[in-house]
């Protein structure tokens, strides 16, 4: 590989990581941001919540624009206007500007997530793209991890401001060398025109879909969210339907006709689903129960997302001997050791005890990140692959909103009915004791995948 096939790999990397970053670091910044800006925190989750929405419902229809336009150029612009909504949100004065700036964040999410994993593999040599999908897929997977404990170390040295300014480097020098090493030697142009029927069928519905699972919790099932609920579903449905008559679809449903992709679409929504539901729950644990600091709690966490990054390229590495649905199989099983124990947690606290927990769930997900990402990309090419990796990307961000959904509304249950701090302990692990044998389910679900299905 030479170094400007590095180069490019790197600056795929750079710009995958700041906006899988931001769907996770501005949540421990909660606090801060609110006795900043004086706003109430119901108000402030519109700018938290926006940036997943928009990510989740413009990925697919961006990617298909990209293939249009030309990929380099509509990369470079996207990661433009990623950099122009962090320094918005970073010099925010009011809530409006906040939120405007996450949005127009989101925006540039929307493209970049696809494009970088699109343009690694594009860009390469047949013989180093394996390696490429690999790099850039762990850095996918570990990003969203890193969030909370960059953003607790950023808050507590130089205040919440910077958790979206920082961006402005790193994109940067992502911009500088994605112009100057970035080339596509295969890269055919689309010559469609843009189908804004079904992009607008299929924005709805999955922008109704996410916003209908985010205010689930707090909403309950009310008029409005049973409106937005049949509205998700009519949409999409009418997407689908019309999409199937067209010549050149959105979505080429002919992915789903790779098993392996459909494996690597059943990993991702549903383990960012237990890596969420643990990244989310542990710091709140550590923060209510025990009263420790934003960055004690983010760092408390810390030893599961360093495993993450240790044994992802372990993993990826283990494919040339394993075959991947036994090492989704394994990994599932250790998530599902990991939240098993975490619900024997009790009084006194042993500190030792929990980061054994946590280190389990780290490994576990490490394991699956780099099998999911070579299984995504499943020899896809051109506009294919960047369809791939724009379905990936909507259902990484459907996980993490369903774990938050799932986890927090179980929370705000357990907690209610809490009366002593063992009750309040127990608030939080019983979440654990109940998804572990969901963990090993999936693990016995991949590890006994009828034959035709390992093909």
């Amino acid at each position: 590989m030479t170094k400007k096939h590095k180069l490019t790999i790197f600056a795929m990397c750079l710009g995958t990581f700041i906006v899988m970053l931001d769907t996770t670091i501005m949540n421990i910044a909660l606090p801060s941001i609110q006795k900043s800006l004086s706003i109430t925190l119901s108000d402030l989750s519109w700018a938290l919540n926006a940036y997943t929405i928009l990510f989740a419902s413009l990925t697919i229809p961006l990617g298909k624009f990209a293939n249009i336009f030309g990929k380099k150029g509509f990369y470079l612009c996207a990661l433009i206007l990623f950099a122009f909504g962090s320094l918005i949100s970073g010099w925010s004065q009011t809530l409006l500007l906040l939120t405007l700036g996450r949005i127009l964040q989101s925006i540039g999410a929307g493209a970049i997530f696809p494009l970088s994993m699109d343009m690694a593999i594009s860009s390469q040599r047949k013989v180093n793209r394996g390696k490429a999908t690999l790099i850039v897929g762990i850095t996918q997977g570990s990003a969203s991890a890193f969030g909370p404990i960059i953003g607790g170390i950023i808050i507590h040295f130089l205040g919440w401001r910077w958790i979206f300014l920082m961006n402005l480097p790193i994109a940067a020098v992502s911009l500088l060398l994605t112009i100057f090493y970035l080339t596509l030697p295969e890269e055919k142009v689309e010559k469609t025109k843009i189908d804004w029927f079904g992009t607008i069928c299929m924005v709805a519905g999955l922008f109704s879909l996410t916003l209908f699972l985010i205010n689930l919790r707090s909403e309950g099932l009310s008029l409005f969210m049973l409106a937005l609920l049949c509205i998700s579903i009519l949409a999409l449905f009418i997407f689908i339907c019309y999409e199937k008559k067209m010549a050149y679809p959105i979505i080429d449903f002919g992915l789903f006709k790779s098993s392996h992709f459909n494996m690597a679409a059943i990993g991702t929504i549903l383990g960012q689903l237990l890596l969420v539901g643990f990244m989310v729950l542990m710091p709140t644990f550590f923060e209510t129960i025990f009263h420790k600091t934003a960055l004690q709690a983010a760092l408390l966490i810390s030893p599961s997302t360093f495993m993450i990054f240790l044994l992802s390229p372990f993993a990826g590495k283990l494919m040339r001997k394993i075959r991947p649905y036994y090492l989704l199989a394994l990994g599932f099983f250790i998530i599902s050791l990991g939240y098993l124990s975490l619900s024997f947690l009790k009084l006194p606290f042993n500190y030792i005890f929990y980061s054994i927990c946590s280190i389990f769930i780290g490994a576990g997900y490490g394991v699956i990140v780099g099998p999911i990402s070579v299984l995504s990309t499943s020899d896809f090419k051109g506009s294919r692959l960047t369809v791939s990796q724009s379905v990936i990307g909507v259902l990484r961000q459907l996980g993490t909103v369903l774990a938050t959904t799932l986890f927090i509304s179980g929370l705000t249950y357990n907690l209610s009915l809490a009366k002593g701090l063992q009750d309040y302990i127990s608030s939080f692990t019983s979440l654990y004791f109940y998804t572990a044998p969901a963990a090993l389910i999936l693990a016995l679900l991949f590890l006994l995948l009828p034959s035709q299905f390992k093909k």
